[in-house]
């Protein structure tokens, strides 16, 4: 029994991880941030008010097909975010890294603008044409610095060539929005406008869900590539050593 309560009290008395309690302070901030989030608004619906039998029916249908998918969107979206500012800052070893530096934006932002000049008003000018423009328009980016950084072979060249060659492409890629913009009409420019600052009046369950599956799906790419990313950072060489084809 002694050995029992001593074991308890060793279990109890372990310093507990720095990491963990960051992580559990950090969700606990989350999940306030989402009841508040939920709660807050032109009405005003505590949560744990949903689930009373004196609950308002349109309370309801505004928490469960209005403000959650919003709020889910909202959480996915950060984490995706985070993954990917956290990819780029251990592939250029540098924490101030980020996708302006490929071009990936203003790609992305580049072929939406297109997408919403060429199509506005007709069918193919819908939400999802705008996803898949902005998805093939950082694609193309990526494919193009990528190829260009090949040819300079490995090592610190190929690192900078991937710098110049997207602040290059970046730049252009900027221009070529400024022109759309210049030439869209006012209801393109509109859109243009919101979709540079993002919003997520769209964030119904179907297009949440598939929002979700996509940022799942990447994020699990990005976690299994946690250690190749670690051994980035103490050097190319270094990382070639520990057996990791850095030029991949």
């Amino acid at each position: 029994m002694m050995t029992i309560i001593n074991a308890y009290r060793f279990r109890v008395q372990l310093p507990v991880n720095r990491t963990t309690r960051v992580l559990v302070g950090l969700t606990a901030a989350l999940l306030l941030a989402l009841c508040w989030g939920a709660s807050s608004g032109a009405l005003g619906i505590p949560p744990w008010g949903l689930f009373s039998d004196q609950a308002d029916p349109l309370s309801v249908q505004v928490w469960w097909q209005l403000r959650l998918p919003r709020l889910l969107l909202g959480v996915a979206v950060g984490a995706m975010l985070a993954g990917s500012g956290a990819a780029m800052q251990g592939l250029f070893r540098n924490p101030l890294a980020d996708p302006t530096l490929l071009g990936l934006a203003s790609g992305a932002g580049l072929f939406v603008a297109l997408w919403i000049v060429l199509f506005q008003g007709s069918a193919a000018g819908s939400l999802y044409g705008q996803f898949a423009a902005g998805f093939l328009g950082a694609l193309s980016v990526c494919l193009v610095v990528f190829g260009i950084a090949k040819r300079q072979g490995g090592g610190s060249a190929a690192v900078m060539s991937l710098l110049l060659a997207g602040l290059a492409i970046n730049t252009l890629a900027g221009a070529g929005g400024g022109v759309l913009a210049f030439i869209a009409s006012d209801e393109q420019l509109r859109q243009l406008s919101l979709w540079g600052m993002g919003t997520l009046t769209n964030a119904l369950w179907r297009t949440t869900a598939v929002a979700l599956a996509l940022i799942a799906f990447a994020l699990w790419l990005l976690i299994r590539s946690a250690r190749e990313l670690d051994l980035l950072q103490l050097g190319e060489s270094t990382a070639h050593a520990a057996g990791l084809d850095a030029t991949r």
